[in-house]
């Protein structure tokens, strides 16, 4: 695989269950969640949305022990070459699954081919692959906030209460 880290021993994949944080270009900043279940799914739940997915959809879902079965496109390779350099690190792990996108005001929301890249530093870019784009995303430095805050947290990115 191109840029992937040699010899590196393995990361638990739970090390990425926190709040993340991203700059989504036109989009803004935003915050998501990272999960990880127990069918080895690492899960990214927006706590903050935008304009075509909003708070509480799932933005990513990647496999922690997916073996990519398709190739990858020159361009993609080449992206992923950007990628390593713009991280000034190596990629260390790399995850395949779907992200989410959608029209505005979530219309016609589907899955496309995503994968989820883990470098050395243990931060993570997400690569929506058809869209040719790329997240940067860095763990999201709070205050300690506990268990009472966790549980907001997540309740937060279910979406908002029923009545």
């Amino acid at each position: 695989m191109v840029g992937l880290s040699k010899g590196y021993t393995h990361r638990n994949p739970t090390q990425l269950v926190l709040l993340w944080t991203a700059f989504l270009g036109i989009h803004g900043p935003e915050i998501i969640l990272v999960t990880y279940n127990e069918n080895s799914m690492i899960e990214g739940r927006k706590i903050t949305g935008d304009l075509n997915v909003p708070r509480g959809q799932v933005s990513f879902s990647v496999e922690v022990n997916c073996v990519r079965s398709y190739e990858l496109p020159p361009e993609t390779v080449a992206v992923r070459q950007a990628l390593l350099q713009a991280a000034g690190d190596e990629i260390t792990h790399i995850h395949s699954g779907a992200g989410t996108v959608a029209e505005e005001h979530f219309r016609n929301p589907r899955l496309t081919v995503a994968e989820l890249l883990r470098f050395r530093n243990d931060n993570f870019v997400v690569v929506w692959l058809e869209l040719g784009n790329a997240i940067f995303f860095r763990p999201l430095k709070l205050p300690e906030y506990g268990e009472v805050g966790r549980n907001f947290l997540e309740s937060m990115a279910s979406g908002p209460p029923s009545c």
